[in-house]
């Protein structure tokens, strides 16, 4: 699993984009990028966002998605963005690529 999160690269921002391979990854940040931070998405961004890609072990997966089981937290889906929350608080968004 790869995992990009928007925070890393500068933004204020907490999405976090989840795909099995590099690709996807891309082309997910990519849409984010475009429609909800208004980057012009060049061969240079593109390049620099796959620096910031990083494998995702089960185990990690399990610490994001672990709040859902917990007694105050949880998960919804909303259209293609999975929201959990922790029950540490906060909010953790992932795109879910409906292809």
């Amino acid at each position: 699993m790869k995992i990009i999160r928007c925070h890393d690269l500068g933004f204020a921002c907490d999405q976090v984009i989840l795909a099995e391979s590099e690709e996807e990854a891309l082309n997910l940040a990519a849409e984010h990028a475009q429609t909800v931070h208004g980057v012009q998405v060049t061969p240079e961004v593109t390049a620099q966002v796959q620096t910031h890609i990083q494998d995702l072990s089960d185990e990690e997966l399990d610490q994001i998605v672990g709040g859902s089981s917990t007694p105050n937290g949880g998960l919804n889906v909303n259209g293609g963005t999975l929201n959990i929350y922790p029950p540490s608080g906060g909010t953790v968004n992932i795109f879910i690529n409906e292809d």
